[in-house]
């Protein structure tokens, strides 16, 4: 089906797959009304042309809004799983510097289930997304680098959940540090398979031993080096 007008929608629900989300932070494909046809985008990415009709069998898969959504033209709906939520809560009661997130997030309206959602554009999202996955990454490093150098200190599981949840923002530097927090926290058969699994999944290790390597250079460096989090206090959600 062929858009043409490019003016804001009223956008009234969602369509994807939401079983199983409930730890993630994620976009789905947004679905409206024209004309009194239920339309939904056929990708993240849609535009002129990338719409289509909704089918009795897309039906069992899209989710309605509370109350219709006004939102630009070719935006995603952004959805935060209740158990991200909790989590992030968690973390930033712990000490975590993570307020203005869960203050953003905290202030979407929630479904039923516990979902939250907001329409904005898809380019924004991933913006928001690297930021937020760039600061966990750097709690994540503050928490080990603490716990290498004193071994009273306790590294914190829900931050380490919340990390994973988001795949950080390299998949290389995210498999690493995967494996270091596997190795501090001596989870050892984790440990093995995830080195195994970093071989298969990525051309930069070319074995086991190469992503050991890896792993044992990155403990060095928290060793060695404090790690910096400025700006880390005045981070904000976008939305434009």
């Amino acid at each position: 089906m062929e858009t043409k007008d490019l003016s804001p929608i009223e956008y009234v629900g969602f369509w994807g797959e939401i079983y199983g989300m409930e730890s993630m932070l994620f976009e789905a494909q947004p679905v409206w009304k024209i004309n009194g046809e239920t339309v939904l985008a056929t990708s993240l990415s849609w535009g002129l042309r990338g719409t289509g009709g909704v089918t009795p069998a897309d039906l069992d898969y899209v989710s309605r809004f509370n109350e219709p959504v006004i939102g630009p033209f070719g935006a995603t709906v952004w959805m935060a799983g209740p158990e991200f939520v909790n989590l992030l809560k968690r973390v930033t009661d712990a000490g975590h510097r993570f307020e203005w997130a869960l203050d953003t997030f905290m202030s979407w309206p929630a479904l039923a289930n516990g979902f939250r959602y907001h329409v904005g554009p898809h380019g924004t999202y991933i913006g928001n997304y690297n930021l937020l996955a760039s600061c966990i990454d750097v709690e994540l490093e503050e928490n080990l680098t603490a716990k290498l150098w004193d071994d009273s200190v306790e590294l914190n599981t829900d931050l380490y959940k919340l990390y994973v949840s988001l795949g950080g923002v390299s998949p290389v530097d995210y498999l690493i540090h995967k494996g270091v927090w596997l190795k501090v926290a001596g989870e050892e058969k984790q440990y093995e398979f995830l080195r195994e699994e970093a071989v298969v999944c990525h051309k930069e290790f070319r074995d086991v031993r190469y992503f050991d390597l890896k792993v044992s250079d990155e403990i060095i460096r928290l060793k060695s080096w404090l790690v910096m989090t400025s700006g880390q206090s005045v981070a904000r959600w976008i939305y434009d």
